[in-house]
């Protein structure tokens, strides 16, 4: 392997002094390559980095360095030290496939460290670290975009696990895949670019965990160092930094939040003591429209009411539909018989229910509970001299299964 240029490396220093707290420490001059102030540089002992930091003062004899990273080893004198990069930058190759790179100031590299290769703006060769050296580290690279110069940026990236590249690697070659980079809550993810072309807009993305598929999505957003998927919310869990997501053909287009086949619901419950019944369709990804009839029994200022109606109620579901937090808003009417001392009256009264709470699904069932306050408009009845305040606690218990097979 023939090795292509390899920059030659300051020649190390030696520290003389260290300070009793251990924050700086004075190295002498080199005449060939005189330190200035601001210069980085590191301690070193037996290839390994002790602490590193910049040039603070210096004269024709020496230069203190104020640390800036160090280690739980301690800086002696006698130590060697070095100029280092304030970045990693690419400082030699050989034929493309190894690279020399100096280590980052903060931190220096490690050995399996997957890192990208930068030229403007743009990753453009992929690698590990596979030797570690006291002033730079050797890395393989196992994919290459683009030429790989002298001076080109290096940065660490997230690498997926083992197992999952080399099955990708010793797979099939027309596999188009990448590294998940991160991932929300609310199912948005970003990947790096992938082993071979570009991510374009509504490609079809799935993530893996072995061989199965835990998640899918489509792109939303390309950019050049990771692009944007949102996933859809019928997925096994959602995806970590690391797992592999490959690109699938395009699915049959619908909306991405009603991935799931269920979109309409029924259920039975209690609205307080009240029993009802609740049909609920979904009208975007986070909407439903249902209708709750109720059946009415209960006493309040010294008669009782009693009677049916309905109403009609709007619900927010804020991550997934018909699962998690939800919020409720109803409105309608019941017709009520009223009874007070043997006497009668009947009366449609218009009524409000605020509500809201938590939803769990389980086999395509929904359990739901929650909190609220039903309130009737009418709550005067002259007839009879019944009079009340038109508020009644909403405490929600339902169960609801899936009825989109008779739609």
């Amino acid at each position: 392997m023939t090795v292509v240029s390899v920059p030659a490396m300051a020649t190390p220093t030696t520290v003389i002094q260290v300070s009793g707290d251990g924050m700086r420490f004075l190295v002498q001059q080199d005449p060939s390559v005189p330190l200035q102030v601001g210069d980085p540089l590191c301690a070193m002992r037996t290839q390994k980095r002790l602490a590193c930091g910049v040039v603070i003062s210096q004269n024709e004899f020496g230069a203190w360095i104020g640390v800036r990273m160090t280690t739980s080893e301690t800086v002696v004198p006698g130590d060697k030290a070095a100029l280092v990069l304030e970045s990693s930058q690419v400082q030699g190759m050989a034929d493309n496939d190894e690279l020399w790179v100096s280590h980052p100031l903060n931190q220096p590299w490690s050995d399996l460290d997957r890192v990208c290769i930068i030229s403007a703006s743009k990753c453009v060769a992929w690698g590990n670290v596979v030797e570690v050296a006291p002033l730079q580290a050797r890395v393989k690279v196992d994919r290459l975009e683009s030429g790989v110069r002298l001076g080109d940026y290096v940065r660490q990236v997230p690498a997926a696990p083992t197992s999952q590249l080399l099955r990708y690697r010793e797979g099939d070659e027309k596999k188009v895949w990448a590294p998940v980079l991160g991932v929300t809550p609310s199912g948005r993810m970003w990947v790096a670019e992938p082993n071979q072309g570009h991510w374009e807009k509504d490609d079809r993305v799935c993530v893996l965990n072995g061989p199965a598929t835990i998640a899918c999505g489509d792109v939303i957003e390309v950019q050049k160092s990771a692009s944007v998927v949102q996933l859809y919310p019928k997925r096994t869990r959602l995806p970590q930094v690391g797992d592999v997501a490959e690109k699938r053909p395009p699915a049959k287009r619908e909306v991405a939040s009603l991935e799931s086949s269920t979109k309409t619901m029924a259920g039975v419950g209690m609205n307080y003591t009240f029993p009802v019944l609740h049909v609920d369709h979904a009208i975007d990804e986070h909407l439903t429209l249902g209708l709750m009839p109720t059946f009415l029994n209960f006493s309040a200022g010294g008669g009782n009411l009693s009677g049916s109606g309905a109403l009609a109620t709007l619900t927010y579901h804020p991550t997934k539909l018909f699962e998690g937090f939800w919020f409720q808003m109803g409105v309608g009417a019941y017709s009520l018989d009223v009874e007070r001392l043997g006497q009668t009256q009947s009366q449609t009264s218009l009524a409000f229910l605020l509500s809201g709470g938590w939803r769990w699904k389980f086999n395509g069932f929904s359990l739901a509970t929650g909190l609220g306050v039903n309130h009737f408009f009418t709550s005067q009845y002259e007839d009879v001299g019944l009079n009340f305040s038109g508020l009644k606690p909403a405490i929600l218990l339902q169960l609801s299964f899936p009825i989109d097979f008779l739609l």
